[in-house]
């Protein structure tokens, strides 16, 4: 099997276990769902304990895949990267680009952090684009820094706004899936810093994958719950999306060979 199979059926896997769990979810807030007002019903926790069940048992099934995955010799450095993989770059940073301009656009009343997050999201797309581009292991490494800073600034205030609803248990998903996506950035940047963790690189990958999956799902089949209850746009999935390109196309890179390096002949020792 080759090395870019392993990555891209886990990418698959992952996402199939996400819309399974969506379309779970959707189905049990119809079932806790009051038809008159759109709301869940009054002690409805419980009710949603199989969806957690189901998604610890996904969560156990991509441990055992990025068990298999850490096999795959990744390794961190400097290679030519294809014109599939700079596209996808590319795109991730417009991506990013898109997101700042929809969150200037689509929230009510735009505040000081939504400029300041703007801003940065344009710095994050730059950094992209200069990634993809880059010749330097040092300029690299920096660049994936961006993302990361900022998903946890993002983290920060989507559990803000999360946190103010009684009903937080519900967005438990969520929550958890940015936390996962945070972790997957950060784990993409340690390699260019010394430390490797190919493993659990794949597991916060996918569990971020399957997560995000499983958010879009529910939101397109539950579209009145998301609505009523949880403070996201198109801004946020354009903003998800080129997150999961960018480390999704480290995997891949890093899967492909090192350039052969010149051999160094041994000094003559002198008698």
């Amino acid at each position: 099997m080759k090395a870019k199979t392993i990555p891209a059926l886990c990418a698959v896997l992952s996402a199939a276990m996400g819309v399974a769990l969506g379309v779970f979810r959707s189905s049990l807030i119809a079932q806790y769902t009051d038809e008159a007002t759109g709301r869940l019903l009054v002690g409805s926790a419980r009710g949603f304990t199989p969806f957690f069940i189901a998604a610890v048992v996904c969560a156990a099934l991509l441990a055992v895949l990025a068990l298999y995955a850490r096999r795959i010799p990744l390794q961190c450095g400097l290679r030519p990267a294809g014109t599939g993989l700079k596209t996808v770059r590319v795109l991730s940073a417009f991506l990013l680009l898109a997101s700042a301009v929809l969150l200037l656009l689509t929230t009510d009343g735009v505040s000081l952090l939504t400029v300041l997050k703007s801003i940065f999201l344009v710095a994050c797309s730059g950094a992209c684009i200069v990634f993809a581009m880059g010749r330097s292991t040092q300029s690299k490494g920096l660049c994936t820094l961006f993302p990361l800073f900022f998903m946890c600034v993002y983290l920060l205030c989507f559990y803000r706004d999360t946190a103010r609803n009684p009903l937080t248990y519900t967005f438990a998903f969520e929550i958890l899936s940015v936390i996962f996506l945070v972790l997957a950035l950060y784990l993409f940047s340690c390699p260019w810093f010394g430390k490797r963790r190919p493993g659990t690189f794949f597991f916060f990958t996918m569990a971020a994958t399957m997560g995000a999956a499983g958010s879009v799902v529910t939101a397109l089949l539950s579209r009145g719950f998301y609505e009523s209850y949880l403070p996201i746009g198109p801004a946020d999935g354009a903003l998800v999306l080129a997150m999961l390109l960018w480390v999704w196309s480290e995997i891949f890179e890093d899967t492909s060979p090192l350039p052969p390096q010149p051999e160094k002949n041994p000094e003559p020792v002198g008698e």
